[in-house]
């Protein structure tokens, strides 16, 4: 991956998917863009989808739901690993998908996967599933 690249995902809103098997070192990858960005001084949030669907619930129940998406669009870039694995439920997929699309107006998104985007619908409700590919289809794959 080029300094290009790196650079354009840092200091702009993008989005980048990385989408492979277990072990082809996605989130390595992420976390190397989260890196340099840091050396770039921009902020950048780490998530694993799991905990996000965890602090997503959490926050449904204690009234801070406000504060996490306030949270999750505040860094230059946050990084999402592992979308896909394990459970979400349709308030954590609605919150998401607001998520994502403010992160492609305000800053930039960084997702893993093991799934192609036109593979999400199983693993969002019916409505995200029609919603999300769109979304991504203006997102940038490394090559």
């Amino acid at each position: 991956m080029n300094q290009a690249t790196h650079s354009r995902v840092a200091s702009s809103s993008a989005a980048l998917v990385f989408q492979g098997a277990t072990g082809v070192g996605k989130t390595w990858l992420a976390c190397a863009f989260g890196q340099q960005a840091c050396r770039l001084k921009m902020p950048v949030l780490f998530y694993r989808a799991n905990d996000l669907y965890g602090a997503i619930s959490e926050s449904l129940l204690d009234g801070s739901l406000p504060a996490l998406k306030l949270s999750l669009s505040k860094p230059s870039l946050l990084i999402l690993d592992d979308l896909g694995l394990g459970e979400m439920n349709q308030h954590a997929s609605q919150f998401l998908l607001d998520v994502i699309d403010r992160r492609m107006r305000t800053g930039s998104l960084l997702i893993t996967t093991q799934y192609p985007t036109d593979q999400w619908h199983g693993f969002f409700p019916a409505l995200m599933a029609t919603q999300i590919p769109p979304l991504m289809a203006t997102s940038n794959s490394p090559t």
